[in-house]
């Protein structure tokens, strides 16, 4: 593309770009086309995802779907100081090395949703300062243990329906602003102990307390350690609804103070211990629906929720 002076915007919409070097570096990039809400949907990229990083420089938001790739190697998407949102999802993307994503020093979200990745390696989002990293609906299996660590500014890490079976206790080390943990609709079976032993459950945000909020819903959990929530002592949302729960042990929660929602429907759960029950009076609100409760202990239960304040 030459000669093009007065080109403000470029929409490369349902369009094949065989060559990357094509745009003339003397057009002012960085009014091409992707720094609004605008997408640049159903682009098809031939055989130059190397050099997708040539495209985005100038922008500070790109939209990248259904490109057809199906690896990002080192450097693919580098080199630009502006970029703050990247979204690859619809990409068929099965798998991502480190140093994928290089300089960008003002990065601040990253959404590969829908794409085939099975395993997030140590390496590839470490050194980016995000706030947000979404990788739900891929087919994640394995997370390698320090995948996350040292990302000091990730406010929220979505996760959910991948193949994700166990938590590992050491993910997410000095992560103290994460607040969304979303583990919703993978194949997790039990919560270990101490899953949960890196993060920062409590923070102030202009003299305010604000709460993480860890989500584990439709998931194959059967069982919780009593030790699984042992650092935290004060939560927002606490997920556990549409699992294989069939009991809680004793001290589940007996470290807490404070619990905004705990969600408990749609499990086996026939009955709760009185220890349970005494623990739980931190929760301001619990939901026990859709449990083959036993009818006494189902009485048992609102009983203390009504003596107690708490919303069933």
């Amino acid at each position: 593309m030459r000669n093009l002076p007065s080109l403000a915007y470029l929409y490369p919409i349902v369009c094949l770009v065989k060559c990357f070097g094509s745009f003339n570096s003397t057009i002012p990039t960085k009014i091409i086309g992707f720094n609004t809400e605008d997408h640049c949907e159903h682009v098809l990229f031939t055989n130059n995802a190397s050099k997708l990083n040539n495209l985005i420089v100038g922008f500070n938001r790109v939209p990248i779907i259904n490109l057809g790739l199906d690896i990002l190697r080192e450097n693919t998407i580098s080199n630009s100081s502006e970029l703050e949102t990247l979204t690859l999802d619809d990409n068929g993307i099965t798998e991502i090395y480190p140093g994928a994503f290089g300089n960008l020093p003002v990065i601040k979200r990253i959404s590969f949703a829908n794409n085939k990745l099975k395993t997030v390696r140590s390496g590839i989002f470490n050194h980016l300062d995000l706030l947000m990293l979404m990788l739900s609906s891929n087919e994640i299996e394995t997370i390698e243990s320090n995948a996350f660590d040292n990302m000091t500014q990730l406010i929220s890490i979505v996760l959910s329906y991948n193949k994700i079976k166990t938590i590992d206790p050491d993910w997410f080390r000095n992560c103290d602003s994460l607040l969304t943990i979303s583990l919703d609709g993978n194949e997790i079976t039990q919560i270990p102990e101490n899953a949960f032993k890196n993060i920062n459950c409590i923070h102030t945000l202009n003299n305010n307390t604000i709460r993480s909020n860890i989500y584990m819903g439709r998931n194959k959990i059967k069982r919780i350690h009593p030790r699984a929530f042992g650092n935290i002592t004060e939560i927002g949302y606490i997920w556990l609804q549409e699992n294989f729960l069939t009991e809680l042990e004793n001290d589940l929660f007996s470290g807490f103070n404070f619990i905004s929602t705990l969600r408990l429907n749609k499990n086996n759960l026939t009955c709760l211990s009185d220890e349970i029950l005494s623990d739980l009076k931190c929760a301001k609100f619990v939901n026990i629906d859709d449990n083959p409760w036993e009818p006494a202990c189902l009485n048992r239960i609102q009983s203390w929720a009504d003596k107690n304040d708490i919303r069933l």
